[in-house]
């Protein structure tokens, strides 16, 4: 996330927990952003945490992927675990825009070749990784591999964008 560049960028912080990340990416130019967890408690701490620190480009939403609808984000960060990302990833891509990336994390290492075998369904690759351990856990840059790796297809796959290949 220090890595990328948030100014005046749609975020998505997705099971953002105390919202901490939601409240970062403003700090750092993003707006607007939007933060949901599916645990209420999360929150109400994640609005408690925006007002705290005064954030007032955050929007913060109860509930699950089913939210997404109809949204489009440059930036996902989304910290969940691995069975929830796989089920969601077609929400995900979804909202995506055309030139957007993903940060993915609240999974195990091992989990990294299964997380990139869904996002390359949607022409995403794994493209950075951090491990936080040896073992434990990760965050995976997910970027559109076909135009950053293959420029000549890009035209062709902006039109089949958030489809599944088959």
């Amino acid at each position: 996330l220090l890595q990328l560049e948030l100014e005046n960028k749609k975020v998505l912080d997705m099971g953002c927990g105390t919202g901490i990340l939601a409240i970062f990416a403003e700090m750092r130019g993003a707006k607007p952003t939007d933060a949901i967890d599916i645990d209420n408690w999360c929150y109400l701490n994640s609005i408690e945490n925006v007002e705290r620190n005064n954030c007032r480009h955050i929007s913060v939403f109860e509930g699950d992927a089913t939210l997404l609808l109809n949204k489009k984000y440059d930036v996902i960060i989304a910290n969940i675990n691995r069975n929830i990302l796989l089920n969601d990833m077609e929400s995900y891509m979804n909202c995506l825009n055309d030139d957007g990336v993903i940060l993915f994390s609240g999974f195990y290492q091992e989990d990294i070749p299964i997380i990139d075998a869904a996002v390359s369904k949607y022409d995403f690759k794994i493209d950075k990784i951090v491990s936080l351990s040896p073992d434990l856990a990760s965050i995976a840059l997910a970027e559109k591999w076909v135009e950053k790796y293959n420029p000549e297809v890009k035209t062709e796959q902006k039109k089949t964008r958030g489809r599944q290949k088959k």
